[in-house]
Parts: structure tokens; sequence; C-alpha cells
């Protein structure tokens, strides 16, 4: 008997520790489905009820003041006085209720607008049941109300109907949603001015929320007392926000449409330094909102911090320079040519031929642009500049007016190691171009060289400079006779094209690090794709014949620098999270770029970013010709260092750097031609 008692008692026991975990797992499933789908979180109380519950409170207001005040003297209105009383003005209160459309906000989202709204109303309907009153004694000659009873009311009333809103709100915005969640970014925004205090009543606006601002930052020093949406002001010193990291800060936001390029640049390099995230608020003046406030916040690009002022184009004369024209751009799958076909689109040409080697990239361009309403006539041919007889065809078909020449070999390391490729891509297909801009006499080309042309350093840069020197003699020999044009334009890096460092970091640090740099102190000239196209277009207009065009690329930049920003801007930290590994310089490739040598001028154009190389003619126009037609026809037959010391016999000032060919001395061209005859 007893062990059937206490095995009876083990399984109560038992039911009831079952019992109590289903409980448990109930409720902990009804908590999170709470959380994580709270009930009417995406729905709002309908405007019918809304309005039911503002009378609601407006009776309950009447009644709790009629009782206070007239507690000790209610019997002198009978029970019918009192009910016609009560429902006069609740009736005249739905009426202006009505009128205002107090019901019509989204309680949870109430703002000051709506407040003024329940004013508005509320002096509304004290305002009626005065004049009901007035009306009322004019025709019994007895008030139905007592003035100061009904403004008590009227008071109470506006009281509890803002009372209703602001609680709904904090139901919401505390106990409802609860605390910022981990994924919540805290934030500070930088400036105190109506912008930047807009965009924290947005972001504090939102839910979910994506950020939550804790403060706001100012470069002003007498900010500790003063506070704006309840919220600190806090100074841009280091150890402050070294501070508030600590207590949590996890990014800024900046505006950088409201700053200098100064103040711009002090704000990343802090966050940077304090391993902050930093993001911009993208949204300008008078660009409407799309999505919440947050969804206009955006992580900082590298571009963002290179200082390069928006520039200034005369939009009306390239519109006369390309309208209506039909006009050609070699290596337009490339970033710089495809960025100078999206840009010459704006100007309403009557026809555009694109022409790349590279099949797969053009038709990617093609799926792009077939999607313009507004494009003209347009031709995808797969060729290859250097293929005279049909770079001819295509200029006898569709007779080009304009030139755009950006198809090249520009990767110093592969031109190194075939310097034959580079004389036939570079030099050979800008002559080709060059020759039948002349023969067909078209009105300008316009060929896009590099700052490696300058003192060049290695193969590649040298292949430029000799393209560049053609032009520059075709020019002189033209002489007036025909109306072609030849304009250089003379660049460094460009941001994001095939090539540039930006993608390679990118990729490194996508992929974990480590970032390679091949020197911690080499340096280089940067600007975006967008702006150099700019101003080719620029270029074409304004330049004459003969002329080398360089481009303001503004102040150098440390690769090394640009190498720790990148991986600070992606939340890490250089050589904790992501290490940065010397590699050594490549075949070819110079420490300092520089776009004009040491003899050479420039004057300044009408264009503040474009300056004009004076005293630039290459000497010996007839030898100086011969020589590079003979260069390019030794690339069938010379060797690699034969080919590099014609180059240097075509252009001096080239010497080879960490090369190869660095031994490799001067050779007049016509004895290496006689060396070839004889083989």
């Amino acid at each position: 008997m007893p062990d059937m008692l206490r095995n009876l008692q083990e399984r109560v026991n038992k039911w009831k520790t079952s019992l109590l975990r289903t409980q448990e797992d109930l409720f902990s499933h009804w908590f999170v489905r709470m959380r994580e789908n709270p009930p009417l979180s995406n729905q709002y109380l309908n405007r019918r009820l809304i309005f039911l519950i503002d009378i609601v409170l407006v009776a309950t207001s009447m009644l709790v003041i009629f009782g206070a005040l007239y507690s000790l003297d209610l019997k002198k209105y009978s029970l019918t006085e009192y009910a016609w009383i009560f429902s006069i003005q609740c009736f005249t209160y739905a009426l202006a209720f009505y009128f205002f459309r107090t019901y019509q906000g989204v309680v949870r989202h109430s703002t000051f607008y709506d407040l003024i709204n329940i004013f508005m109303a509320s002096t509304l309907a004290f305002v009626l049941l005065n004049v009901i009153d007035s009306v009322y004694q004019s025709v019994y000659n007895e008030k139905l109300f007592i003035f100061q009873v009904i403004f008590v009311n009227y008071l109470a009333i506006i009281l509890a109907l803002v009372f209703f809103r602001i609680m709904v709100k904090y139901f919401f915005d505390r106990l409802y949603w609860g605390r910022p969640s981990v994924e919540v970014k805290r934030v500070l925004i930088a400036g105190t001015n109506s912008s930047a205090v807009n965009l924290a009543q947005g972001l504090l606006a939102e839910k979910p929320a994506r950020f939550h601002p804790i403060g706001f930052l100012t470069g002003m020093t007498n900010t500790q007392e003063t506070r704006i949406l309840n919220r600190s002001i806090y100074t841009t010193e280091l150890q402050v926000l070294k501070n508030l990291k600590e207590e949590g800060l996890e990014a800024i936001i900046v505006m950088p449409q409201r700053l200098s390029f100064g103040e711009l640049t002090y704000f990343t390099d802090l966050c940077l330094e304090a391993d902050l995230y930093i993001y911009k608020y993208g949204l300008i003046e008078g660009e409407e909102m799309k999505g919440g406030a947050s969804s206009n916040v955006q992580r900082f690009k590298i571009e963002d911090l290179l200082g390069r002022e928006p520039i200034s184009i005369a939009n009306e004369k390239n519109a006369r320079e390309f309208n209506d024209k039909t006009i050609m751009v070699t290596g337009a799958a490339g970033s710089i040519g495809s960025e100078i076909v999206r840009q010459l689109l704006h100007y309403q040409p009557s026809r555009l031929i694109l022409v790349d080697q590279a099949e797969t990239p053009l038709a990617n361009l093609k799926l792009e642009l077939d999607n313009e309403d507004t494009a003209p006539e347009m031709v995808y041919l797969v060729e290859n500049v250097c293929n005279r007889r049909e770079m001819e065809a295509i200029v006898q078909q569709y007779e080009p007016k304009i030139i755009f020449h950006a198809a090249a070999y520009k990767h110093v390391p592969m031109m190194e190691m075939q310097p034959a490729k580079a004389i036939i891509n570079n030099v050979e297909g800008s002559m080709v171009l060059a020759d039948l801009a002349m023969k067909y006499e078209m009105e300008k080309m316009v060929f896009i060289s590099t700052d490696k042309a300058v003192n060049p350093a290695n193969v590649m840069g040298a292949s430029k400079r000799i393209a560049e020197c053609y032009m520059q003699l075709l020019q002189n020999i033209l002489n007036g006779r025909s109306k072609t044009q030849f304009i250089t334009t003379r660049f460094g890096n460009v941001l994001g094209s095939n090539g540039s460092v930006i993608p390679i970091f990118t990729k490194q640090i996508e992929q974990g690090g480590p970032v390679t740099i091949t020197h911690p102190d080499i340096i280089r000239y940067f600007m975006t794709i967008e702006e150099a196209c700019q101003l080719v277009l620029e270029a074409c207009t304004m330049g004459k014949g003969g002329q080398i065009l360089i481009f303001d690329m503004g102040k150098p930049v440390k690769i090394l620098d640009l190498a720790k920003k990148m991986i600070h801007l992606n939340g890490l930290v250089p050589g904790k999270d992501i290490d940065i590994e010397i590699t050594g310089l490549r075949p070819g490739e110079k420490m300092y770029e520089e776009l004009i040598n040491d003899s050479a001028k420039v004057v300044p154009s009408h264009h503040p970013k474009i300056m004009i190389l004076s005293d630039s003619e290459p000497p010996g126009n007839g030898k100086l010709m011969l020589k590079i037609k003979q260069l390019v026809n030794l690339c069938e037959t010379a060797t690699p260092e034969q080919l590099v010391a014609g180059m240097k016999d075509v252009i001096p000032e080239f010497v080879s750097e960490n090369s190869a060919f660095g031994d490799v001395a001067a050779k007049a061209v016509g004895e290496l031609v006689a060396e070839a005859g004889e083989r």
C-alpha cells in the first residue's frame, strides 16, 4: 500500500512538472511572438473609434467637473435639464471635432500639428457654447450655462485629449515597443541646425528603428547645459567620443551638403580615430524623401573623403557642341568610355557609335542603355581599333564628327611584361583613329591620356606619351589644311575604374584581408569617374588643336592612408581586424605620379579645373613621326628589350624604374630597323 501511494505521488509530481513546463513554454512562445510581431504593430485604430473615444473623454471630463463644482448644489437642476445641458455640450464638441478632423491622425504618431488641431476644435466648441448661451438668454431671459463651468470644462477637455494621445505615444514608444534592440545603432548627429533636428525627429519616429540618436555633435564649447529633443549636445573632442563609445556610441551621421570639405574631413578623421562608424544623410534640400529618414542614411564611401568640390560645366556650350551629331566612343564598355557615353546622352546627339573589343562588357552596356527613353540611335560594334580596314569601313558608313578615344591597355605591370602589346594597342590604335579623323575631316578627336605619360617610368606610360606626340605632330603637319582638331586630356587615377586600387581594396576587405600596398610612402592623385568624364566633355568643347589639357586633380593621396580609411569605413580596425601588408613596388611602378614635367609650364583656361600645357610640342616633326611609325612596325619582329630601347629613343625622358628594363639604354630606331632587316 505505501508503495502504491508513493508511485501515485511520483506520477502526480511528474504531471505537475510537465504542466508547469507546458505553461512556461506557452508563455515563452507567446512572449516571443508578441516581441517579434506585436498586435496592432501594423494596424491603426479606426477613425470612428478615435472619434468615439474623444467624445467619451469629453463626456467624462464634463461629468468630473460638474461633480466637483456642483457637488453641494447639483439638485437645482432636474435630471431632464442636466441631461439636456450635457447633450448640447457633447454635440457641440463632436461638431467641432468633425469640422477640424481631429480623429484622422494616427494617435501613436501624434505631432504638434495634431495638438494644435485639438486646441482649435475645443476653442471652436467653447465659442459655440457661449453663442448658444447668449441666444438662449435673449429668448428665455435666463442663462443656459454658467461661463465659469464651460470654461473649466474647456480646459479639462483639452488636457484630457492631449493626455490621451501622449499616453498612447508613450505606450508604443516605451512600454509596447520596449527599449531599442541590439540591432539599433546608437548615433550622434553632426550639427545642431534645423536639418539635424529634423533628421533626429525622423529617426526617433521610425518603428522599427534603425538608428537611435543619443545626442548632437557640435564644434561649439558652451553647450554643456543645452539640450535638443531632450538629448545632450557634445563637443567635437576625441576624448569625448571615446568616452561615449565606451558607453555604447557606435556611429556619427553627417550631412555632407551642409559641411565644407574641411569640416567634413575633420568629422570623418575624428570618427576614424575614435573607431566609430560614419554615415551620411544623403537627402538634399528640396528633394522628396523616399521611405523613412533612415532610408536616406547611407554608409560613407571613400569617394566622399577626397575633397573634390562639385564642378561647374558649361552645359549650353556642350549642348551646342554635341547636339544632333554622330559621335564615336572607343573603349566604350570601359569605366571611362561608358561614363562618357552616359553623359553624352544628356546632350542629345543624333547617333552614338560604341566600339569595344570586349564583347560581354559591351553587351552589358547595351542592356543598360536600352532602358533609356530618350536615347539616340545606338550602334554597338565589337571591334579592335588597331584594325585599320574595319575602322575605316565604320567611319565611312556612319560618318562620325567627333571621336572620344578611350580604348587603351592601362595595367602597368601587364604592359611591362609585353611592350609589343602596349605599342600596338596604345600607339598604333591611336594612330589609326587619328589618321582616319584627318582623312575624313572630322571636327575633333579627343585622346584620353594619363599622368603616367609624364616622365614615364614604365612601358604603359611611355606608350601613352608616344601617342600624345603623334597627335601633336599630326596637328602640326596639318597646319590649317584640315579642320580636324586633336585634343589630348591628361589626368590621374579614377576611383572605381578597372584596375583602380579601390575595387581591389574593397574585395580584399570583404575577404578578411590582408590589404596589400606596394609601398608605405606611395602617393597618387584621384578623381571620380563622373568628374573626369565631365571634364573630358568640357575639354572637347573648349580645346584647340594640338593642345594637352591637364585636369586639376586636387591634393595627392597617400595610398596607406586611403587603405586605413577604407578599413575604418567598413567598421573594422586596421592591424586588428584587417592586416595591411607591404608587398613592394610592382614592375614599372612609380612612387609619385605627376601631371607635368619639371620643364613644362601650364597656363589657366577659362575653366578653373582645366589647365593648358604650354611649350609641349615634341621636337623634330618629320623625323619623330617616322620613328614612331618604324617603332610600330618593329612590334612583329623585335624583342621586348629592343622595343623598350626604341621607345627610349622616341621619348628620351623615359627611364625604367623597378623594371627588368632598367639597364636597357636608348637605341636609335633606325638601327633597330636595320637589325631587323638583317635578321
